[in-house]
């Protein structure tokens, strides 16, 4: 497991808020059209993240975002398919963090901070 790309994908969703949304694994949003999308509209999920962040992934707001993936996000953090299907899926989160929204908001952003911690205390099993 990549302890260090988990922290820092953390550090990035609590420094973004919305720019982090579970729904997606990568995407543009248009900050003009979506009141929500932060400026660059790039937002991701864990996964997307632990990716863009990894493969260096054009930022460029006019460029089409590539296609990432459960399988890519899984490489990027060195983790099995079972750990993937824990950690990227919101449903699949332990009760405690159920109060995920994916809404853009800094409360959303601080379980998903837990939620990552709580991944790493526990090796991947919960």
């Amino acid at each position: 497991m990549n302890v260090k790309l988990l922290r820092k994908v953390k550090r990035l969703i609590l420094a973004e808020p919305k720019r982090f949304d579970m729904d997606t694994f990568g995407r543009r949003r248009d900050p003009k059209a979506n009141d929500n999308a932060p400026r660059c509209g790039t937002v991701g999920c864990i996964a997307g993240w632990a990716v863009i962040l990894t493969k260096r992934i054009p930022r460029n707001p006019k460029a089409e975002m590539p296609t990432i993936d459960h399988n890519d996000g899984m490489e990027a953090l060195n983790i099995s398919d079972g750990e993937a299907k824990l950690l990227f899926y919101a449903v699949e989160w332990p009760e405690k963090f159920s109060a995920y929204v994916a809404d853009g908001s800094e409360k959303s952003a601080k379980i998903a901070a837990q939620r990552i911690e709580h991944f790493i205390k526990t090796k991947g099993k919960e």
